[in-house]
């Protein structure tokens, strides 16, 4: 088996002919005392030269797009083939795989039952607005 070379624990400080590869964003995060200095080489190896803010940014921008494009994309096939039929489908899974637990069954059921209500109850607690009773 290969062993993997030690790493001194001392903080990376870039000499230098290697503080210009690195961009001041890097540079910063790189830095930072809570790394390992096993984590920072790492960090130093994988991450691209030319990296800059901006392009954090857009990357930043691009994973929130990806991650409401999925969101968006499960609300549709449970809308097309439908929250009720999608509810029974879960409930029939949970019998499956806890078919020699009572117990696990019934706490599989009432988490199915919580995370199926809770766009409800989050719409219930925040959106729907008050009602006032006149005096």
């Amino acid at each position: 088996p290969a062993v993997s070379p030690r790493v001194s624990e001392a903080p990376l400080s870039p000499s230098p002919s290697s503080s210009a590869i690195f961009s001041p964003v890097l540079r910063s995060v790189l830095s930072l005392r809570t790394f390992p200095a096993r984590s920072r080489v790492c960090l130093a190896g994988i991450v691209p030269a030319n990296i800059t803010s901006v392009s954090l940014m857009k990357l930043w921008i691009n994973l929130m797009i990806l991650s409401v494009a999925k969101k968006g994309a499960v609300l549709l096939v449970a809308r097309l083939y439908g929250i009720p039929r999608l509810y029974r489908r879960c409930l029939e899974f949970n019998r499956f795989i806890s078919r020699k637990s009572p117990a696990r069954r019934q706490l599989l059921n009432y988490y199915t039952r919580t995370v199926f209500r809770l766009p409800n109850t989050i719409y219930d607690k925040f959106v729907k607005p008050k009602r006032v009773t006149p005096h």
